[in-house]
């Protein structure tokens, strides 16, 4: 039996997808807002792989008082840890959703003898990423790596880069939407600021494959396996568009200075964004990720960049 928390998010439906699948007992936390969001989604694999899955429960509570279901922990051997927030309005939330719910899960887990926990953090916790989301992911794999991690409790840290594929309605997706809908994709300058972005479902190949085997405590920096020039990026967007409805996108250069004086009108105008100068010198200043040794440690190969690309287009290209 599998505990998923952040079902209803966009990595957490592509572990519930192939849970659902595979059959495999999962029992899922769910907030009560987003209850009928994840039964609409149930009906979706339901009609995808006609087929009434039967192993799949939905635990409606909050995170952040999750005291009252220690029940639902019984008999559980595994927990997914997707839930989280990266952007909020109010600081204090990325406290108490990051940070102080995962306390408790992670306490939860130890009471109810769970011996193995998948937490998805983030690359930011080792970039000079300095947002609240960046801190709480950093304070939350030390208090797992002091509390949980153990001779009899095993931790895998996946630290994903930014992350594309099915289900996702950010970053990525937005750039290839709107390469489909206004046909123009812009880049900043010549476009040669490094991407190496990785496809969801490597994260949850590495994560059920490491789950499924007797495997040490772990930490995975994980990215596709080479690092692309943006530019480059978008040209393969592009190739795979085309292939798939005969139709590019104009690519559009914006010299680098306009786009800080933007980003710095922006960021005083509205408080609490993310479209900071920070996130812009950080967008430009990507460090490669070394992900060689996953393949003999986990079993499993990185999907190719072109591949992952091409599935995101289809994706998107049937859902609109």
């Amino acid at each position: 039996m599998i505990i998923l928390t952040g079902a209803t998010g966009f990595i957490g439906k592509n572990f519930l997808e192939q849970l659902y699948k595979s059959n495999i007992p999962c029992k899922c936390l769910v907030r009560i807002e987003s209850e009928k969001k994840f039964r609409a989604f149930l009906e979706l694999l339901s009609k995808k792989y006609n087929a009434n899955n039967k192993s799949i429960e939905i635990i409606v509570c909050d995170l952040q008082d999750i005291d009252n279901i220690d029940d639902a922990f019984k008999n559980a051997k595994i927990i997914i840890h997707c839930a989280g927030i990266i952007y909020h309005d109010n600081d204090e939330m990325y406290n108490l959703i990051n940070y102080e719910a995962t306390k408790k899960i992670a306490a939860m887990a130890k009471r109810n003898n769970i011996n193995k926990m998948v937490y998805l953090s983030s690359y930011a916790v080792v970039s000079d990423n300095k947002s609240n989301y960046a801190l709480t992911k950093r304070k939350v794999e030390k208090y797992l790596d002091d509390n949980y991690n153990s001779e009899n409790s095993k931790l895998l840290i996946i630290r994903p880069s930014i992350v594309f594929g099915e289900y996702d309605d950010k970053n990525i997706y937005k750039i290839i939407k709107t390469m489909l809908k206004f046909r123009i994709a812009i880049v900043i300058g010549k476009g040669d600021y490094g991407i190496q972005p990785i496809y969801v479902d490597d994260i949850v190949k590495l994560a059920l494959e490491w789950a499924k085997r007797d495997m040490d405590s772990d930490i995975v920096n994980l990215a596709s396996q080479k690092i692309l020039k943006y530019k480059n990026f978008i040209e393969l967007v592009n190739k795979s568009i085309y292939s798939n409805i005969n139709m590019k996108a104009v690519i559009l250069s914006i010299p680098y200075r306009i786009v800080k004086i933007f980003v710095l009108c922006i960021s005083k105008i509205i408080s609490n964004t993310n479209v900071n100068l920070d996130t812009l010198n950080r967008m430009m200043n990507v460090r490669y990720i070394d992900v060689s040794s996953l393949e003999k440690n986990y079993f499993t190969k990185i999907t190719n960049i072109e591949d992952a690309i091409n599935n995101t287009v289809k994706y998107i290209i049937n859902k609109y």
